[in-house]
């Protein structure tokens, strides 16, 4: 994943939210992203870090609608609130698909994204 200038990523697998959770509370007042699968489990550890770190921001760049065509056929539980979700993840589940991130992290446009969503608002508020 191409990483912009002054920029640090830290890739931590699904559930491995300890260590991330202790690593956000050391960062102090930067922007912080969260950059996870456009799945039922995606949305529910972006609630589980959110908790513990309130500024953190849902990157969902429209740019991945480019990979509609990788996307899974799997059904989204009906008692998973999208409330506050990206427009992207609620047509997702209103479709039945799902969207790993891996794949995405080759997306040319990806570091323009980056920075744009650095200057744009938060979005997952």
């Amino acid at each position: 994943m191409p990483r912009p200038d002054g920029w640090l990523l830290a890739h931590v697998p699904g559930w491995n939210t300890a260590t991330v959770r202790r690593f956000l509370s050391m960062l102090g007042e930067v922007p912080v992203f969260h950059f996870g699968d456009l799945d039922p489990n995606g949305v529910r550890i972006y609630r589980h870090l959110r908790e513990h770190c309130p500024s953190l921001r849902w990157f969902v760049p429209e740019l991945w609608r480019n990979h509609l065509d990788r996307a899974l056929r799997r059904e989204w539980p009906d008692t998973l609130s999208l409330r506050g979700a990206p427009q992207l993840v609620r047509e997702l589940a209103a479709q039945g698909l799902w969207l790993e991130q891996e794949p995405l992290t080759f997306e040319p446009g990806l570091e323009e994204a980056l920075g744009l969503a650095l200057r744009g608002p938060a979005l997952g508020s």
